[in-house]
């Protein structure tokens, strides 16, 4: 996600707001300064993730256990789900900047 954000922030300028949401019609419905937009999703995988991790050693007991399996599937599945979604969010927030120039 670090990456994916970088190489947005590259294309887009400084001092830019940037969509973060974007209503049925196609437009933003809201916008963040460009630093904020960049690390907003990395951030809160990364809270999602460290939530996740210590609920996993919570439960974890001396055997692996089926809920700690589970907790480690969930893990894997929402770092994806992020990533795809901060992925398509840039996209689209890039392709609105630059329908503007």
């Amino acid at each position: 996600m670090a990456l994916i954000s970088a190489s947005a922030g590259l294309k887009i300028e400084r001092g830019a707001r940037v969509p973060m949401q974007f209503g049925i019609n196609g437009k933003p419905t809201w916008t963040a300064p460009r630093r904020l937009a960049l690390l907003f999703a990395p951030s809160l995988a990364a809270g999602f993730g460290l939530l996740l991790a210590i609920l996993a050693h919570q439960q974890a007991g001396v055997e692996l256990s089926s809920q700690v399996m589970m907790m480690g599937s969930a893990r894997v599945l929402m770092a994806f789900a992020f990533v795809v979604a901060h992925l398509l969010h840039l996209i689209f927030a890039l392709k609105w900047l630059n329908r503007a120039k």
